[in-house]
């Protein structure tokens, strides 16, 4: 059959005799590849192998999450074999040195490792940031236009822009969508975010950040946009962070975003006052 080597799961180490037999009976005695039985991914909670019909056992949920093919073999590499250097990252030319055909050697693990999916999210985020902001920006349009049913991902056109905010921040290439689809879609405001806040009066705290916003010279800098909104907190007897975090809401919806005024200049300061004029609206005098 032309096959010289068998690479397979440990679990078929007790039935190798029974496949030699076969071999033997069926006239390829004198054929017979070398076997190699590497060690198999466990349950996270141990107790067998990976099952099949655990999601995370599914090629399509790798997809769909956006993991990286790169981090996946590297992942994949750490269960079964240690790096001489005691590297967890490393190219895929290090794990080539585990085997050697002629003479016929396999350097690896003689037990196999429970899968962690936060391992892998780790591995996958560092894989991100290695890749320079056009790499990136190439997988995240081909990934994006996968995963919206064909078309472009609205976001795409700003891709330039949004890579060097988020960058640092996404394990997944699925975490791009949440962090970044407030630049693109209208706000829905939840009452349960404002009040996460513990900010008193908030209506009324907004109007003021509105007519800050309002009075502010153009184009917006980010140390006096800093600064003024430092005094206003204080003038206003909350915290730097509560000021913050409540203008991040009112132009996103959302408790976590990118830096708070690079998504600022990337949305426009005439967007940014529509949405604190959004927010005021919703809420409700307190």
């Amino acid at each position: 059959m032309k096959i010289t080597h068998v690479f397979r799961g440990s679990e078929w180490l007790s039935s190798t005799p029974k496949h030699l037999l076969l071999y033997k009976f069926l006239g390829w005695g004198e054929s017979i590849p070398k076997f190699a039985h590497v060690p198999v991914l466990l349950n996270p909670e141990g107790g067998g192998k990976l099952s099949k019909r655990m999601g995370h056992a599914s090629v399509d949920y790798y997809r769909k999450e956006g993991f990286l093919p790169e981090a996946i073999l590297n992942f994949l590499a750490n269960v079964v074999w240690n790096h001489p250097e005691g590297k967890e990252i490393f190219p895929l030319e290090d794990f080539a040195k585990a085997f050697e055909l002629d003479p016929f050697r396999v350097d690896v693990k003689p037990q196999g490792a429970k899968f962690d999916i936060k391992k892998l999210e780790w591995m996958n985020g560092e894989y991100i940031r290695q890749m320079s902001d056009e790499q990136l920006s190439q997988r995240l349009e081909k990934y994006l236009t996968y995963f919206s049913e064909g078309t472009l991902h609205p976001v795409a056109d700003k891709l330039h822009l949004l890579i060097p905010l988020v960058k640092e921040r996404i394990k997944k290439l699925s975490d791009f969508v949440p962090l970044t689809d407030f630049f693109f879609e209208k706000v829905e405001y939840d009452m349960e975010v404002f009040n996460r806040l513990k900010i008193e009066n908030i209506k009324s705290k907004m109007e003021k950040v509105l007519e800050k916003l309002k009075s502010m010279e153009k184009p917006w800098e980010a140390d006096i946009f800093e600064s003024t909104f430092r005094k206003l907190a204080e003038d206003l007897g909350i915290s730097v962070s509560q000021m913050f975090q409540l203008i991040r809401v009112a132009i996103s919806g959302q408790l976590v975003t990118p830096p708070l005024f690079e998504s600022i200049k990337i949305l426009g300061e005439e967007e940014a006052v529509k949405r604190v004029q959004a927010a005021i609206s919703f809420l409700q005098p307190s």
